[in-house]
């Protein structure tokens, strides 16, 4: 198995790289939502897949369109429906609720457990969408 930092290292992956490094810095330092970083990296990655295969439209308004286009027949689905299911439920239900305005509600935090989880989540997804490019 490939290291995701090996992955990662060409300069396509800069941001990526960065996100993810991001996401253990903060971790480390006990810093306010590691998890966050990671996701961010693993949308970054979505992101460059979709617009590197000519698969963006610039009309997508967030991770789940970038997604779509990933698991689109039309685009040869380079991810399959429940795959792309999986990351749009990773993303409706970790990190949106981090980046969006809390509104009335309490501010959403992950434990210790759920970061760690969160952060692999999005090694693993990063690692397996990169080598199928």
């Amino acid at each position: 198995q490939t290291p995701c930092w090996r992955l990662t290292s060409s300069p396509i992956w800069k941001n990526v790289d960065d996100e993810m490094k991001d996401a253990f810095d903060t971790r480390t330092k006990n810093g306010v939502d590691p998890a966050f970083h990671a996701a961010k990296a693993l949308e970054s990655a979505i992101k460059i897949i979709s617009d590197k295969r000519g698969w963006s439209t610039g009309k997508e308004k967030g991770a789940a369109s970038y997604i779509d286009n990933l698991v689109s027949k039309k685009n040869g689905k380079f991810l399959d429906a429940w795959e792309g299911e999986t990351l749009k439920q990773f993303f409706a239900k970790v990190r949106n609720p981090m980046v969006h305005g809390k509104g009335s509600v309490d501010d959403p935090k992950l434990s210790a457990p759920q970061t760690d989880w969160a952060i692999e989540f999005c090694i693993i997804w990063i690692k397996s969408i990169v080598q199928r490019f």
